[in-house]
C-alpha cells in the first residue's frame, strides 16, 4: 500500500491556490494532473506569480488553469481551502499569512516537499502502469520497469535525507555555539529548559558544586548541590512565574529584583549542604524568552561569596575587638598606639577636639598620606574629599541627627549591628588611588570610664576589587542572559527588515557601539548600505555603495574579520568619512552563507580607541553569524505609542477632571483639571492613593453597590455632590463615572468631575439679588401682613377696653392674649425679614448638636402635647462636641419642628396618631445630618415646588411665608444642604446636612 501522508489526506478533494509559478509549481501541476479518473482530485483554482513567463505559470496557462500576477486575487476566492506557497520567501509568506482568510490553510515550500515527493512517486507509478498496459504482451520489460521505479523512489529518499541532515546540522551548530558561550565563562552557570531539565552545567559550576555535568545535564536535579531535600532553585521559580510572596516565603529579605535584567531576580543565601562548612552564594536567575514572548527556559549564575563573608565577619570581629581594646586602653596611649599601628585594617583616631591622634601604616598605604602630615591636625577629611567636610568619626563626636547624616551620606549609611553607638557607610572616593576607590568604613565612639565620649575611631576597608568583581559578574550575567534571549528571538519568522533593524539596535546598546551598519551584496556585485544604527545621515548618505577597493569589499572577499583599534589615515573615502565622524576604532564582520561566501558585511564603530577587544570580537562574530532575524515589530510599537500619546493629550486637555483607577482603587490617571479641583499633583496620587479618599460618598456608595449587586448598567449618571480638596475646602462638583468590569468583577473605574464653583458663585449672587428683590416685594407684601396684624391688635384692644369698662375679666384676658399673639407675629415678621435680607457669617464654636436638638424638643414639647402630637428624639451617641454655629442649628430645627406640629394639627384623618421624630446622625468624617419627620398632612408636588419662594405659606394669615426661606439661607451660609421628601396625606421629612469642620472660606 502507498503510505498515507496527513497532508495528502487534506489536499484530496479540496480547492487549491498555488503562489510561486517556477519549476516547483510545474512539477507539482504535472503530478496533480496525472491522477486517474477514479481517484479523488483537488481542484486547482489558479497560479499566482509576478513573472508571467515562469515555467509553472506557462504550464498552467497551457492546461487552462487560471493565472494572475497578484496573489490577492486568489486569496479573495470564497471557495478557497488551501494555499501552497512555493517561493521560499519569508517576507512573502508573512504577507500571505496576514492577508488570507482565517479558514484557509497555508503550506510553505518546506511543508510541501513531502507532498511534492508523494505526487512525483504517484506520477511515476501512473507512468509505469501506462507503459505496462502499452506493452502488455511483452513480460520481459516488467523487471526493468520495477527497477526503474525503485531507483526513482530511492533518489527522492536520498534528497529528503540530505535535506534532513542539513537541518540537523544547523540546529547542532546553534546548540554548539550556545554551549561554547556558557562553557567559556568563568562564572558558575547552569541553564534549564521549560521542563526544568538541565541543558547546560559549565566547568565553573562543576568546580563550585563538585557535581560533574554528566550527572546533571538531562535531569531535574539542579537542586542537589545546594539542598539536602528537593526544592525549587531560583531558575525554577522564574519558569513557574515567580511571585513576590513566593520569594518572601523562600528567601525572606535576602532577595531583590535585578536592576540590570528585566524579569530577573537575585538573592544571597548560606548553603550548609555545600562543601565542608557550607558556602555563601549570591545568585541571579533570568528568563530565556522565546520569539512569541513565552519563557522557554531560565539561566542562573552563581557567585561564591564565602570568603568575602568570612572576611566581613572577621573585619566586624576585629572592629569590635579593636573598639573594646581602645576603650580599655584609653589611659595607656602607648599601648593604644601600638594596637592601632599594628592593625592591618586602615584606621585613624581623633580626640574630642576633632584632632587626629593616630593614623596607622595601613591607612598610609591606602591614602598615600603619611601620619606625620595628618597627626595633630584636623585634616582627616583631606585624603578623601576636595573640600573640608565631616568624616564619619566627626559625626560620632558631634552626635548629629539622622537627617543630617543623610545629607552627608544619603542612603549609604546605617547604625552598626555589632557596636553600640557606631555608624557604617559605603562610599566611592574619586580622589583615592588611580581612578578612585570604594571604601566601607565604620566609626565608633571612644568613651571614658564615666561614659563620656572622649574621641572616635574610624576603620576603613578597601572594597574596590570586590566592587569590580561584582560589576564584572553583573556584566557577564547580563550578557549571557541577553545572548540567550537574542538567540531565541533570532529564530522567529518576522520580516527580514524588522528582524535586522531590531537586532543591530540591541547589539549597539549592549556593546556600547556608537554606530553599526550592514552592507548587503547586490545583483551587480557591489555592496549597498541597507541598515544603519547610530551613524549620522551624512555618513550614511555619502557611503551607501562600497567601491571595489573599499574595506567592505576586501573583508567580503577575504571572508575574515578585520579589527582596527585605531582608524588608519587613508585616502580611501570610507576611512576619511569615518574619521570625520570622530570614530576611532572599527570592526568588520563578514556575513557568510553555507558555502562560506560573503553576502554581507557588518561594520561597527566606536569613538573610543581599542573598543573591540577579543571578547567583543568573539561575541559580535557569533551574533553576526546569526543575523537575519528581528527582535520585535517596531511598526506596531510605534502605533501603540502614537495612540497612547493621543489619548494622553486628550485626557490632559479635558476641562473636566478625570480620575481613573485599577482594580484595587489605586489612582492610575489624574489629569490637570483633576489637579485643579482636588489640589493634589499627579505625582502625589498616581500609584499611591486610594481614589475612594477623593470621591464623594455618594459616588463611592454607588460604585460599591454596583460591585455588590452585579448590576448590568455599570455607568453613573451626572449628579451633584461636594468633594474635599487637599486644602480641606469643599468643592461643589457635578460627577459621573463608569466602572470597568469583566465577568461581574471590577477591573477599574473612571470618574469625571465638573467644577461647579463658578456656577455656585453665580447662583449665590442670584439668590442675594432675589433677597434684595424680596425686600422690594415686601413694600407691597407688608401691607397685607401688617394690615392683618393691625386688625388683630385693634380687635384685641377693643376687647381689652370692653373688659375694663364692664369689669369683665374674661373679655380682658381674651383681648390681652389677642394683643400678645399679634405682637409675637410682628416680632417674627421683623426677625425673618432681617435674617433673610442680611448676610451673616456662621459663628463656629464648640457645641453639642444633640444638646441643641434636645433644647428645641423641650421647648416645643408642650405645644406638641397641646396638639396631641408625640415628639420622639433619636440622637446618635457617636456625636460629641464639634465646632458648629449653634444659632443656625437652633433656629433651623425650631422652624422645622414648629412646621411639623402645624402639619400634624392640620391633618384631620380620623383615628390617626400623630408623631414627629427628630434624628441626628454622623455622616462621613465631617458632616452631621438632622432629620425632622412627621406623619401629618404632607404636601402635593405643586406645594413642594413653591416651598422656598418668597411669602409663600400654607398657613394662610397665620404664616409670614419667610420661615423656610430664612432656614435655607442659614443652612447655605453654614455650607450645608436641605432636602425635603413628602407625600400628600402621609407626611413630610426635612433633611439638613451641615459640616462641623471649619473650611477655608473666601
Amino acid at each position: 500500500m502507498t503510505p498515507r501522508i496527513p497532508l495528502i489526506d487534506l489536499i484530496e478533494d479540496v480547492n487549491i491556490a498555488i503562489i510561486g509559478g517556477g519549476s516547483r509549481c510545474r512539477a507539482l501541476l504535472e503530478t496533480l494532473l496525472l491522477q486517474t479518473p477514479d481517484e479523488k482530485q483537488p481542484a486547482i483554482l489558479g497560479v499566482a506569480d509576478k513573472n508571467e513567463q515562469a515555467a509553472g505559470v506557462m504550464y498552467a496557462r497551457k492546461k487552462g488553469i487560471y493565472t494572475t500576477n497578484d496573489f490577492r486575487e486568489l486569496l479573495s476566492r470564497k471557495d478557497l481551502h488551501l494555499v501552497i506557497e512555493l517561493t521560499g520567501d519569508d517576507s512573502l509568506r508573512a504577507l500571505i499569512q496576514d492577508s488570507k482568510p482565517s479558514w484557509v490553510l497555508l503550506v510553505d515550500y518546506e511543508e510541501a516537499r513531502p507532498l511534492l515527493d508523494y505526487f512525483k512517486i504517484k506520477g511515476k507509478k501512473i507512468e509505469i502502469l501506462e507503459r505496462l498496459r502499452t506493452h502488455k504482451d511483452t513480460g520481459r520489460e516488467f523487471p526493468e520497469l520495477l527497477e526503474e521505479f525503485y531507483e526513482f523512489v530511492q533518489n527522492i529518499n536520498k534528497d529528503r535525507n540530505r535535506n534532513f541532515h542539513d537541518t540537523r546540522k544547523v540546529l547542532a551548530d546553534n546548540e554548539w555555539v550556545m554551549s561554547q558561550i556558557i562553557q567559556g565563562t568563568t562564572i558558575p552557570t547552569f541553564v534549564i529548559d521549560k521542563h526544568h531539565r538541565v541543558t547546560h552545567w559549565n566547568t565553573a559550576c562543576e568546580k563550585l558544586t563538585g557535581y560533574p555535568a554528566r550527572e546533571m545535564v538531562g535531569t531535574d536535579h539542579q537542586w542537589k548541590p545546594f539542598r539536602a531535600e528537593k526544592r525549587a532553585t531560583m531558575a525554577d521559580f522564574i519558569l513557574e512565574g515567580v511571585t513576590e510572596e513566593d520569594l518572601w516565603q523562600y528567601y525572606g529579605t535576602q532577595w531583590e529584583k535585578s536592576a540590570l535584567i528585566e524579569g530577573a531576580y537575585e538573592a544571597e543565601e548560606f548553603f550548609p549542604h555545600m562543601a565542608e562548612n557550607g558556602k555563601w552564594l549570591f545568585f541571579t536567575a533570568a528568563p530565556i524568552t522565546a520569539p512569541d514572548g513565552s519563557i522557554s527556559g531560565a539561566i542562573e549564575t552563581l557567585w561564591d561569596k564565602t570568603e568575602e563573608k568570612e572576611a566581613e565577619a572577621e573585619r566586624e570581629r576585629q572592629n569590635k575587638e579593636l573598639a573594646l581594646r581602645v576603650k580599655e586602653s584609653l589611659a595607656k596611649e602607648r599601648a593604644l598606639a601600638h594596637i592601632i599601628q599594628g592593625s592591618t585594617i586602615p584606621t585613624f583616631v581623633i580626640d574630642k577636639d576633632h584632632t587626629v591622634t593616630h593614623w596607622n601604616t595601613a591607612l598610609e598605604r591606602l591614602t598615600g598620606v603619611s601620619a606625620r602630615d595628618v597627626i595633630g591636625t584636623r585634616q582627616q577629611w583631606k585624603p578623601f574629599y576636595d573640600q573640608e567636610r565631616s568624616s564619619m568619626a566627626d559625626v560620632i563626636l558631634d552626635q548629629i541627627e539622622a537627617t543630617e547624616i543623610g545629607k552627608l551620606y544619603g542612603t549609604k549609611w546605617r547604625a552598626s549591628l555589632l557596636i553600640e553607638g557606631a555608624y557604617e557607610a559605603e562610599v566611592f572616593f574619586p580622589n583615592l588611588g588611580d581612578g578612585g576607590k570604594w571604601c566601607w568604613f565604620t566609626a565608633a565612639p571612644i568613651k571614658s570610664p564615666e561614659g563620656e565620649v572622649v574621641g572616635a575611631i574610624e576603620t576603613i576597608w578597601d572594597k574596590t576589587e570586590d566592587k569590580k568583581a561584582e560589576h564584572a559578574r553583573e556584566r557577564h550575567t547580563k550578557e549571557l542572559a541577553t545572548f540567550c534571549s537574542v538567540y531565541a528571538t533570532l529564530s522567529s519568522a518576522l520580516s527580514l527588515e524588522d528582524r535586522i533593524r531590531a537586532a543591530i539596535g540591541e547589539v549597539a546598546n549592549i556593546f556600547l557601539i556608537d554606530g553599526i551598519c550592514i552592507f548587503l551584496l547586490q545583483n551587480d556585485g557591489t555592496f549597498h548600505l541597507q541598515y544603519a544604527y547610530g551613524h549620522s545621515d551624512t555618513l550614511c548618505f555619502q557611503n551607501r555603495v562600497s567601491g571595489d577597493e573599499s574595506m567592505i569589499s576586501r573583508v567580503a572577499l577575504a571572508g575574515d574579520i578585520a579589527v582596527f583599534p585605531d582608524v588608519p589615515d587613508s585616502c580611501e573615502e570610507e576611512m576619511t568619512l569615518l574619521k570625520q565622524e570622530d570614530l576611532r576604532s572599527l570592526i568588520y564582520i563578514p556575513i557568510l552563507d553555507k558555502e562560506k561566501k560573503a553576502f554581507g558585511v557588518i561594520r561597527a564603530a566606536s569613538k573610543n580607541l581599542g573598543h573591540f577587544g577579543p571578547d567583543e570580537t568573539r561575541a559580535l562574530e557569533l551574533i553576526g553569524n546569526r543575523l537575519g532575524v528581528a527582535l520585535e515589530n517596531a511598526t506596531l510599537q510605534a502605533e501603540v505609542r502614537r495612540r497612547a500619546h493621543f489619548q494622553g493629550r486628550l485626557i490632559g486637555s479635558s476641562n473636566d477632571g478625570i480620575v481613573a483607577t485599577d482594580d484595587n482603587w489605586i489612582i492610575v490617571i489624574f489629569n490637570p483639571a483633576a489637579e485643579e479641583i482636588f489640589g493634589y499633583t499627579a505625582e502625589e496620587v498616581i500609584g499611591k492613593m486610594d481614589a475612594r479618599a477623593l470621591y464623594p460618598p455618594e459616588m463611592t456608595n454607588i460604585f460599591s453597590g454596583l460591585v455588590a449587586n452585579g448590576e448590568n448598567d455599570w455607568n453613573l449618571p451626572w449628579q451633584e455632590a461636594s468633594v474635599v480638596s487637599k486644602a480641606d475646602e469643599p468643592i461643589p462638583v457635578g460627577f459621573s463615572g463608569t466602572m470597568f468590569h469583566e465577568q461581574n468583577r471590577m477591573m477599574g473605574t473612571v470618574a469625571f468631575f465638573h467644577d461647579l464653583r463658578e456656577i455656585k458663585r453665580l447662583e449665590k449672587e442670584l439668590l442675594s439679588a432675589e433677597r434684595l428683590a424680596a425686600i422690594g416685594q415686601t413694600v407691597a407684601g407688608m401691607a397685607h401682613c401688617v394690615k392683618n396684624i393691625l386688625h388683630g391688635l385693634k380687635g384685641g384692644s377693643y376687647m381689652v377696653n370692653i373688659g375694663i369698662d364692664k369689669n369683665n375679666a374674661e373679655k380682658l384676658q381674651a383681648g390681652w392674649q389677642m394683643v400678645q399673639r399679634n405682637i409675637g407675629r410682628t416680632s417674627d415678621l421683623v426677625m425673618d425679614l432681617l435674617s433673610y435680607s442680611k448676610e451673616r457669617e456662621p459663628d463656629y464654636q464648640p457645641c453639642s448638636p444633640n444638646d441643641v436638638a434636645d433644647d428645641v424638643c423641650e421647648l416645643m414639647n408642650e405645644r406638641a402635647h397641646e396638639q396631641q402630637v408625640e415628639l420622639v428624639k433619636n440622637f446618635s451617641s457617636r456625636i460629641g462636641e464639634v465646632p458648629m454655629d449653634q444659632r443656625t442649628i437652633y433656629r433651623c430645627l425650631l422652624n422645622l419642628v414648629s412646621n411639623a406640629i402645624d402639619a400634624c394639627a392640620e391633618d384631620d384623618t380620623p383615628g390617626k396618631l400623630h408623631r414627629i421624630a427628630v434624628t441626628t446622625l454622623p455622616e462621613g468624617d465631617r458632616f452631621i445630618r438632622f432629620e425632622v419627620e412627621d406623619n401629618g398632612s404632607g404636601m402635593s408636588e405643586a406645594v413642594k415646588q413653591k416651598l422656598f419662594t418668597s411669602f409663600f405659606s400654607t398657613k394662610g394669615t397665620q404664616g409670614t411665608g419667610l420661615g423656610l426661606l430664612v432656614t435655607r439661607k442659614l443652612i447655605e451660609e453654614h455650607d450645608g444642604t436641605i432636602d425635603v421628601t413628602s407625600r400628600l396625606g402621609q407626611g413630610t421629612t426635612f433633611s439638613v446636612r451641615l459640616p462641623f469642620a471649619v473650611s477655608s472660606r473666601e
